[in-house]
């Protein structure tokens, strides 16, 4: 009879969604209460304001559920090591064989942050209770030399940094005038000569930020977005988010935006200007 050991990382999540909705309707009461008096004083003006905190605290106790669901189960059997990870409503299962497993211990790039526990064989490893850690983020870089930009993008992922984005929608003058940001808008090949740099610099996920277009008069988007495109294919840990220009409107972007997706784009969204 086969022997299977089960370790299980979960995070300590003392929060689960009926003591949430009791803490929800106990604070928004209590706030509500408060805000009423102040209206009978005249001071309407408050009322938004207890909307407004009421919703950031309702969307914080939402993605604090969402995350406790977030765990790990190894199984140790004579001759494997199944890990499977569940992310929500997502599951993934990875497997190695037994005597060729190895564990690993990693230092955290950020001095004073937690250890790393890897699990693999054969040089693919996978971690084990990420979602424990406070430690992820990326970086973003704005730029028009493609050496400059792919040694920055190797230093911030040799600091920890799991993505880089790469800002081509900033409208600021200061870097419009040093052709950055949006002004590379204007050279579309010029821009996709920056991706693939930084694209063959790093391996961790990789998103560009346009706008729809240098001016309103010059949307050009659809343009731009298929040379990132093709760039990604090779590496389809990537995004293009294209970024309203000043004075565009929503259904501006939604149009450009279904343009570029009618030109072979697919890992493609839109944000406001202020996004």
């Amino acid at each position: 009879m086969q022997c299977v050991r089960i370790f299980e990382y979960r995070p300590n999540c003392s929060l689960n969604p009926q003591s949430a909705a009791i803490f929800f309707a106990v604070v928004a009461a209590t706030s509500l209460l408060v805000a009423a008096y102040f209206v009978t004083l005249g001071l309407w003006p408050v009322l938004p304001f207890a909307g407004l905190e009421l919703t950031a605290l309702g969307a914080v106790l939402l993605h604090s559920l969402r995350r406790g669901r977030w765990h790990e189960i190894v199984s140790v059997s004579d001759g494997r090591v199944e890990i499977d990870i569940f992310t929500g409503r997502t599951r993934r299962k990875i497997g190695f064989p037994r005597a060729w497993t190895q564990v690993e211990l990693r230092r955290a790039p950020i001095s004073g942050h937690p250890s790393h526990l890897f699990i693999g064989s054969q040089g693919r490893f996978v971690e084990i209770g990420r979602h424990l850690t406070e430690d992820a983020f990326g970086v973003q870089l704005c730029g028009r030399d493609p050496a400059v930009l792919a040694d920055a993008a190797q230093i911030a992922v040799a600091a920890g940094a799991q993505f880089i984005d790469l800002n081509f929608g900033c409208p600021i003058d200061l870097i419009v005038r040093r052709g950055s940001g949006a002004a590379l808008l204007k050279r579309p090949r010029k821009l996709a000569e920056l991706v693939a740099a930084v694209r063959q610099a790093v391996t961790v996920p990789l998103s560009v930020k346009i706008r729809s277009g240098f001016t309103e008069s010059r949307i050009n988007a659809v343009e731009v977005a298929p040379l990132i495109e093709r760039l990604h294919a090779e590496n389809p840990k990537g995004s293009i988010v294209i970024q309203a220009d000043e004075g565009s409107t929503h259904e501006t972007l939604v149009i450009v935006m279904e343009a570029a997706k009618g030109a072979g784009v697919t890992n493609v969204a839109i944000a406001s200007d202020n996004d």
